[in-house]
């Protein structure tokens, strides 16, 4: 189900800023933006698109990263199903590389970055 569920995250080739696009965080490197319209939620995980818009382009070759992430609200953990770094702002333009690979869970301490997302996503 989770494999399908990716397939359909990832199946839209143009992610227009007007889509729901949430500011969730911010520092001097880079924005952080999660689709509140693109998330699952199945007991307590959530399956979601997060986006971290970068001020400049990263070795001169991309300026955001989208990631399919999902979040296990209970036991405050994340882990990352799949990555695209892509040349344009906010997930448009060609994609420089992409990634395909579950990570292991890691713990998303509900302090700092995650912790803003946490409240999104989770409450």
């Amino acid at each position: 189900m989770k494999i399908l569920l990716l397939l359909f995250l990832f199946s839209v080739k143009n992610l227009s800023f007007s889509e729901e696009w949430i500011n969730y965080a911010e520092n001097n490197k880079k924005k952080y933006f999660f689709n509140s319209f693109k998330k699952y939620k199945n007991g307590d995980t959530v399956i979601f698109w997060d986006l971290h818009q970068l001020n400049a382009k990263r070795n001169n070759k991309y300026k955001s990263i989208l990631f399919a992430a999902e979040y296990n609200c209970r036991k405050k953990t994340k882990r990352t199903l799949n990555q695209k770094k892509y040349m344009g702002s906010m997930g448009t333009g060609k994609i420089f590389y992409e990634k395909s690979e579950v990570t292991k869970w890691f713990n998303a301490s509900i302090d700092g970055t995650i912790g803003k997302l946490y409240k999104y996503i989770c409450e």
